[in-house]
């Protein structure tokens, strides 16, 4: 694998690793505080330097401090913004933004030694597919729960509101977009259908229900969204390592 690809790879892991995994829920919603937001800092400072360590150098130290400079930029005017889908999309696109900004100035600088041959195998390069992997991962749970409550509180529905009181929604929807990011990277896209016809008989009844069968679709549709994009993203990696 190119030294620069397995770069944006473990880039952007450390960036998913950190907002999707590390951050925790009582972090993400007191942002407002200063000391909160710095702790997340430190947090993704860390995390990026953990998934990075095959190109640790000075350079590197700076840049990745640089991002989480800017990090806590968005994240701060995320924090007093207003929840929705919008938002949250183009929060999470100033982020790979500011990724890329940093890839295009450290990839010129790679360290030209044997270390660079190291991660230029195809051993270093499985290593990169698998930390965006868990990256990857992390967005399809806990990503894809927040987009998908968010893409229900956009319907105006009264069900919204009630979302917690409807059984293991949650669980269930983790599991959903396991198994499709799962039938994704296998290339076994009829299973897709399957998981989805089974959560429609499992809601069969339900279905009757005009308001609820909208509110029903709206929310699996999302789920099977993040995830189909997630298990397509870690398959289209997944052919560096080849």
């Amino acid at each position: 694998m190119n030294s620069g690809i397995a770069l944006a790879m473990l880039l952007v892991a450390g960036h998913l690793i950190g907002d999707f995994f590390v951050q925790k829920t009582g972090v993400a919603t007191r942002k407002k505080e200063f000391i909160v937001l710095l702790r997340h800092g430190a947090e993704s400072y860390l995390t990026h330097i953990a998934v990075l360590w095959p190109f640790w150098s000075w350079q590197l130290l700076v840049g990745v401090a640089a991002v989480i400079a800017l990090h806590l930029v968005v994240d701060s005017w995320k924090a007093r913004a207003r929840p929705g889908i919008a938002n949250f999309l183009l929060d999470q696109g100033l982020h790979l933004l500011i990724l890329a900004g940093c890839w295009v100035l450290l990839v010129g600088v790679l360290p030209a030694d044997s270390t660079s041959e190291t991660v230029l195998s195809v051993r270093y390069g499985w290593y990169a597919w698998g930390i965006l992997s868990i990256g990857l991962v992390a967005f399809n749970l806990r990503g894809g729960s927040s987009l998908v409550r968010l893409a229900l509180e956009s319907t105006g529905s009264d069900l919204a509101s009630a979302a917690g009181e409807m059984g293991h929604g949650e669980t269930i929807g983790y599991l959903e977009r396991i198994l499709v990011m799962v039938s994704v990277l296998a290339g076994q896209w009829e299973l897709v259908g399957l998981v989805m016809a089974a959560k429609s008989i499992a809601r069969f009844k339900e279905l009757d229900d005009k308001k609820f069968a909208e509110y029903y679709l709206v929310g699996t549709l999302m789920s099977i969204l993040v995830a189909v994009v997630a298990g397509s993203v870690a398959l289209w990696a997944r052919g560096f390592c080849q």
